[in-house]
């Protein structure tokens, strides 16, 4: 069992567009054999609202589904003093304080040119 979102929005990685569906794996059936019975909040998955999720597709997973392995992958983006900004979750998260969104994009981009020239190296 799992629950799925339906994501639209720009890859903070590639800054292309983004239109997929993610899923989170959580079940509360033993037949299932999923230890974790984590969803998203109501907050996390409004209509129309604004996350940062991180995901990948799992090559074991039926369909090849893109999934996010937690919760601690789903970040929410509220308005904060006129600008968007991305709820952290504390230490030991990818943004363990709130940050503005337009940072976040940035640090992701440049995390990814770095790895990508590293491969590129070796």
């Amino acid at each position: 069992m799992y629950t799925r979102l339906s994501v639209e929005g720009t890859s903070l990685r590639t800054q292309e567009p983004v239109k997929t569906d993610v899923v989170f794996l959580g079940s509360h059936e033993p037949a299932d054999q999923f230890g974790t019975s984590e969803m998203p909040t109501l907050q996390d998955t409004r209509v129309g609202s604004e996350a940062v999720i991180f995901f990948a597709k799992d090559q074991e997973f039926p369909g090849r589904l893109n999934v996010a392995y937690g919760l601690h992958c789903v970040y929410r983006v509220e308005e904060a003093f006129g600008a968007p900004v991305v709820i952290g979750k504390g230490e030991g998260f990818a943004f363990p304080e709130n940050m503005k969104l337009a940072d976040v994009r940035n640090a992701v981009r440049a995390t990814h040119l770095e790895l990508a020239a590293e491969q590129a190296g070796k």
